[in-house]
């Protein structure tokens, strides 16, 4: 599966936005947390730009479909990746995402890396220090 096709595939509507891994880890532990956090008050630090983007144009709804989506525009209009090159993803290091693509876009069983991940934030791991694999 190239890059192009992997953007495709999240531009349909019958592609699911989230899994049930992935989700769990953006709203307990990454991403999703920090930004209840920043919105609260309780932590000062600017907001990700994907998640302004979601605000903006995915009626606030946070999702690695959406993730994902403008990761890859941003890598394809900065002239990081091409369409046609494989779609590979080892420089991401949101573990949200990776079981996103695990389970929606590589169709894996991420059921071991989400127990990996999931002990590592328990025992207080860093955002986006997660073991990648």
């Amino acid at each position: 599966m190239n890059n192009n096709d992997v953007i495709h595939l999240l531009e349909k509507s019958s592609t699911k936005a989230d899994t049930a891994f992935s989700k769990n880890i953006f709203d307990l532990y990454e991403e999703g947390k920090e930004d209840t956090d920043i919105i609260a008050g309780r932590l000062n630090k600017n907001r990700r730009d994907w998640l302004i983007l979601a605000d903006l144009y995915n009626d606030q709804k946070y999702t690695q479909k959406f993730h994902l989506l403008m990761y890859l525009k941003f890598k394809y209009k900065n002239s990081k990746i091409k369409l046609e090159e494989p779609f590979k993803y080892p420089y991401i290091a949101n573990a949200a995402l990776r079981l996103y693509i695990g389970e929606v876009i590589e169709e894996r069983d991420m059921a071991d890396y989400y127990t990996k991940v999931e002990r590592f934030y328990k025992n207080k791991g860093r955002i986006n220090k997660a073991p990648r694999r």
